[in-house]
């Protein structure tokens, strides 16, 4: 991230986690008789990053959108 700064590592984790996992893959999942996936987090999630730590924000409503997924296809969800 320092050679990037943060605004550039931002841009290229927010196209990362806007194509990673889509609605068709979390309904694939279910289709298949998937009933629960693990979604790992990062303290750093709710955006209480510091100046000096390598994270970024803006993952939150990523987040929000698969749980939004998981729902529609009545998964369940654990961190």
């Amino acid at each position: 991230m320092n050679v990037l700064g943060k605004d550039e590592c931002r841009r290229r984790l927010e196209e990362h986690w806007d194509t990673w996992l889509t609605a068709e893959d979390v309904s694939t999942l279910a289709s298949a008789g998937i009933t629960h996936m693990r979604v790992p987090m990062g303290y750093w999630l709710l955006g209480d990053i510091q100046d000096d730590e390598p994270f970024v924000d803006g993952d939150l409503k990523y987040l929000l959108r698969l749980l939004n997924w998981a729902r529609d296809n009545e998964m369940q969800v654990t961190g």
